[in-house]
């Protein structure tokens, strides 16, 4: 479901991630995708909790209020932590997110992970099909 209204979706690209200790990833997106999965078959070290940053170079969707008495909050932060993880959980996010992995200081890390799109977007008769 996308927006209210049940689309068929494609995956696009599924791989393996396999990180040992001192690995990490650096901060990306996931370009030419609409939402990402990552579905955890280890249990990760707290080190390597997937973390989502506030994209580089200031882009804000929502307005900034950031005075004495505000209070930083994981909706207004610079950085959201995924919270602890079990095997078999899943996660699924908007591809455009900024997340990285920061180095492991445990035992090997394994995920799976894939991007998926749906089959077509319809804005008021601004139509885009996106093909296989």
């Amino acid at each position: 479901m996308l927006f209210g209204e049940t689309l068929p979706w494609s995956i696009r690209g599924m791989w393996v991630n396999v990180l040992d200790t001192g690995g990490h990833q650096a901060p990306h997106i996931h370009a030419n995708s609409f939402i990402s999965v990552v579905a955890y078959l280890t249990r990760p070290h707290p080190s390597t909790l997937t973390v989502f940053l506030r994209r580089l170079g200031g882009s804000e969707f929502v307005f900034s209020n950031h005075n004495k008495n505000a209070s930083i909050n994981p909706f207004n932060g610079e950085k959201w932590i995924v919270p602890t993880i079990d095997p078999g959980d899943v996660i699924l996010f908007p591809s455009y997110l900024l997340h990285q992995v920061p180095t492991n200081r445990g035992e090997r890390r394994i995920t799976i992970a894939f991007n998926a799109v749906p089959s077509r977007l319809d804005n008021w008769g601004y139509k885009v099909r996106f093909s296989g």
